[in-house]
């Protein structure tokens, strides 16, 4: 009986701890689901948040983006395509005989121009001065070098050197200045001509001339003007004309109010040539001048004449 007891007593205790354990599993499942249910909402807050800051993140880039396209665009048409950066006012410096508006008339053409189709030419940040440059350079014949440079914000400095203008070549029916170069350098009309007593110089060719053309050498074009300088004032004479046989020729022909002529070669001087004409004409022509229809001083030491 004592041992039936003990069985009894540990059926008991083993039992109750049984009671006891499988009591206190459904608390454990119980706390289990709770910190599961947190930890879901946990996550669920933080990718809801994850998701909003996307969203904001992606919003606001699109602002940014946004507002950068319209400051562009408005910076841009600013800066190319108002007034303000246009250029309104040329400046003329070192002008003789090409004025103002002569340039101005030039430049508003220039200003007709666009860039790549769209943008004008006459914004002071995209202005060419080498375009510009040789733009008023093909305009104004008259002009030999260009210094260009911009003043902010719509004025240009244009500094200018111009051709002289030494003789006035004649070809048919048309006058054209002849600069230090010996090239054609614009038209003449016979008013400038008269004003100014330029030496006139008749094409033998009688050819059409153009712009730029070099129709003849620099040594013509100073041995001319020494000629027509010195000529009246040694042989008390007045000039006529004068004749270019052509450009390679070294020689021109001087033509006198009286209808005689005189043939110069140019690789002499001006002084020797005429000191051999006034020996001529006081040893051997004497009075009889009007009935000379020539004189040839081409040939150094020699001087020929033939009466007409």
């Amino acid at each position: 009986m004592a041992w039936m007891s003990i069985n009894k007593r540990r059926k008991k205790k083993l039992f109750r701890r049984r009671a006891s354990h499988s009591s206190s599993t459904p608390k454990k499942n119980k706390l289990w689901s709770k910190q599961k249910l947190r930890k879901d909402l946990y996550y669920r807050n933080r990718a809801t948040q994850r998701k909003k800051r996307e969203w904001l993140s992606a919003t606001l880039k699109k602002v940014y983006l946004l507002v950068s396209i319209t400051t562009l665009s408005f910076l841009i048409y600013f800066l190319f395509f108002t007034n303000f950066f246009r250029v309104e006012k040329v400046v003329l410096i070192d002008n003789v005989e090409v004025n103002q508006t002569e340039v101005e008339e030039a430049f508003n053409k220039f200003a007709t121009r666009k860039i790549l189709w769209v943008l004008p030419a006459d914004n002071i940040f995209l202005l060419d001065k080498n375009s510009l440059n040789d733009f008023l350079l093909a305009e104004i014949p008259r002009l030999e070098q260009i210094e260009i440079e911009k003043k902010l914000t719509d004025v240009i400095k244009v500094k200018v050197r111009e051709r002289q203008l030494l003789l006035v070549w004649v070809a048919g029916n048309q006058l054209h200045y002849v600069d230090q170069y010996g090239s054609i350098c614009c038209r003449a009309t016979l008013d400038e001509v008269v004003e100014r007593d330029l030496p006139l110089v008749y094409d033998s060719n009688d050819r059409e001339v153009y712009l730029r053309e070099e129709v003849v050498t620099r040594n013509f074009v100073g041995f001319l003007q020494d000629l027509h300088q010195q000529f009246p004032l040694q042989i008390n004479v007045d000039i006529k004309k004068f004749w270019a046989p052509s450009i390679l020729a070294k020689e021109v022909h001087l033509e006198t109010t009286g209808g005689w002529r005189v043939y110069f070669s140019i690789d002499r001087s001006v002084e020797s040539q005429l000191g051999d004409l006034k020996v001529v004409m006081d040893e051997q022509i004497k009075e009889g001048i009007e009935r000379v229809d020539y004189i040839d001083l081409r040939i150094g030491n020699w001087a020929y004449y033939k009466y007409k």
